[in-house]
């Protein structure tokens, strides 16, 4: 339903200010996370991430960061309130991402775009606000997929599995474990990924659209 912005903004100003706590889940909408989930944060959109979670920032400026709303009254080392954003962050606010769009658009379902013989690509989350996608390779064990930057660079996340080979056609090819990132430049053209573990393998690949 719709949501007091008003209300928000001056809640959010009293935990700034004078310490008080508030549900924030009365102003924006929570969604439970499971492995392998993405959740897609567009341009002002309100998000925060609980503890076990992977956060992959993909941006356009890197010299700015996130504008918190709430904080939780989270205190720093020296046992002071840690500074939030109040006034920056409704500013920066898109309230028109509401209801039921919130959970189809940012919480997608993944698609096969591609797939063989023990293997597939899957596009995990793409919206036409955002200059990226985000994908994902599975692997069977012993399995490879042929992939080709075409002017784009990837940056490759090892997120499930023992790790892959990722082999460039004319070039060094470089080990990828578990937690592992790795940017493949856009000048590549050509490479392979193979599975390099007795388990299934999954990696997460973001490239500019």
């Amino acid at each position: 339903g719709d949501v007091d912005v008003a209300e928000f903004h001056r809640r959010a100003e009293k935990a700034d200010h004078g310490g008080e706590p508030f549900q924030i889940e009365r102003f924006v909408q929570a969604f439970r996370a499971e492995p392998h989930r993405l959740f897609c944060v567009p341009t002002g959109t309100p998000h925060g991430s609980s503890a076990g979670n992977v956060v992959l920032e993909v941006s356009a400026t890197p010299y700015l960061y996130s504008l918190r709303f709430y904080d939780w009254l989270r205190r720093d080392a020296a046992g002071r309130q840690r500074p939030v954003h109040v006034t920056h962050a409704f500013e920066n606010l898109d309230t028109e991402r509401t209801g039921a769009a919130v959970r189809f658009e940012l919480v997608q379902s993944p698609r096969v775009l591609r797939e063989g013989d023990g293997w597939r690509e899957e596009l995990l989350g793409s919206l036409p606000e955002m200059f990226f996608q985000v994908r994902r390779l599975v692997m069977n064990p012993g399995r490879a997929i042929e992939d080709d930057t075409a002017g784009r660079f990837h940056v490759i996340n090892v997120v499930d599995g023992e790790g892959v080979e990722i082999e460039p056609i004319s070039g060094v090819a470089h080990v990828l474990t578990y937690a592992e990132t790795l940017v493949i430049p856009a000048g590549v053209g050509t490479y392979r990924m193979r599975n390099l573990g007795a388990s299934r393998v999954r990696v997460v690949k973001s490239l500019v659209r």
